[in-house]
């Protein structure tokens, strides 16, 4: 081995046992408790799930990818609010990359974890413990250079956004990761949510449950490659996940003392929040009808989304995305009357009193380009 590439390939293996760190390090934590205390008794069953990771671009070119996925059951107590349960977490993590000179990376392993979720409302958390082994690989002109670490620690897990609806209780637990990586530059896909509902037996359905959760956490986290041809097929994928959610939970319906609500609340609310608002980053006037009714339908945005604020802020995006696809399309002159059609048909549903900087209403354009076969 010559000295002409071993030291650059230690600076870059250093490098990736610090990043290898940093991700066990940042997953015990999590951010404050928000939203409302809940009040409520019951029993609930559900699953937790992690699904994304993080990219890293190298200082001498080249990037990092480091990827998990994973769920597991979740049993809850809630008595007049106060949690008490147990769940556990299998899963693997996945790493993959080019680090600059010819040199790849490729690697992974297990990783488990079990324990309590309990506390009064207001401070909910996550303890327990995990154990992870990764091993990694480093390439380098046909020779290679493996090594594997074993871990394993305490998790405690304050629980963000949680949302309790009588028989159902939602929340995330991934806001302090997300935040961390972001704060070391790392380009995050992170998608860590928990799910339980009243009326769900221990067996079939909890099964059927969890392998829905776990789909709309790859949907989420995939939202970052979308490539250009796929934007619909991503869509139409969600929309399915969204008519996958809202048969479930009229099977799982069971006789409660819950008043009728109103409110939305689907496994999907906060998953199409980050995918959509990741969407509309990457693709300017992608707002379609079809975009449309995956918000509302999975309370992403509307006044009765389970994180209003966020659904006022995305909303907000739509609506703009909107103006500035109709204002494009106006100035074109070849300009297809479906997409204006289109454009239209998007505002009306979200409830614009008026399109681009016309003073037209959707319903007016609408009128004047009447349908198109």
């Amino acid at each position: 081995m010559s000295t002409r590439w071993r030291r650059p390939q230690r600076r870059r293996w250093s490098l990736l046992l610090m990043i290898t760190a940093l991700f066990i390090g940042v997953v015990p934590y999590a951010a404050a408790q928000t939203g409302s205390a809940p009040v409520t008794s019951g029993e609930f069953t559900g699953v937790v799930a992690l699904d994304g990771g993080f990219r890293i671009d190298m200082p001498e070119g080249g990037a990092i990818t480091v990827s998990v996925k994973g769920s597991g059951p979740l049993q809850l107590t809630l008595t007049d609010g106060t949690m008490d349960g147990t769940w556990s977490f299998d899963g693997a993590q996945s790493t993959e990359g080019d680090l600059g000179g010819g040199i790849t990376l490729t690697g992974g392993g297990p990783i488990t974890a079990s324990g309590a979720m309990s506390g009064p409302p207001g401070t909910y958390a996550m303890t327990g413990t995990y154990d992870q082994t990764n091993t990694a690989t480093v390439t380098v002109a046909g020779i290679t250079q493996s090594s594997t670490v074993s871990d394993s620690g305490a998790v405690d897990v304050p629980l963000t956004d949680i949302l309790v609806l009588c028989d159902r209780i939602l929340g995330r637990w991934d806001f302090k990761v997300k935040q961390d990586l972001q704060n070391a530059g790392f380009d995050e896909f992170i998608h860590g949510y928990f799910t339980a509902s009243t009326g769900v037996d221990a067996t079939e359905q909890a099964d059927d449950v969890e392998a829905l959760i776990s789909e709309v956490n790859a949907w989420a986290s995939d939202a970052p490659s979308v490539e250009e041809g796929g934007r619909a097929l991503y869509i139409g994928l969600g929309l399915s996940l969204l008519t996958r959610a809202q048969y479930l939970q009229a099977e799982l319906a069971a006789p409660t003392p819950c008043p009728p609500d109103p409110t939305f609340m689907t496994e999907l609310s906060l998953a199409a929040q980050d995918a959509l608002n990741t969407l509309l980053d990457r693709f300017p006037g992608i707002t379609t009808p079809a975009v449309v009714s995956l918000a509302l339908g999975s309370g992403a945005i509307g006044e009765g989304s389970p994180v209003p604020d966020a659904a006022a802020d995305l909303q907000a995006r739509m609506e703009a995305d909107v103006d500035a696809k109709f204002d494009t399309l106006i100035d074109d002159r070849t300009a297809n009357d479906r997409d204006i059609i289109s454009t239209a048909r998007a505002g009306q549903m979200l409830g614009m009193e008026t399109i681009g900087t016309t003073v037209l209403s959707p319903a007016d354009v609408l009128l004047v380009y009447g349908e198109v076969e």
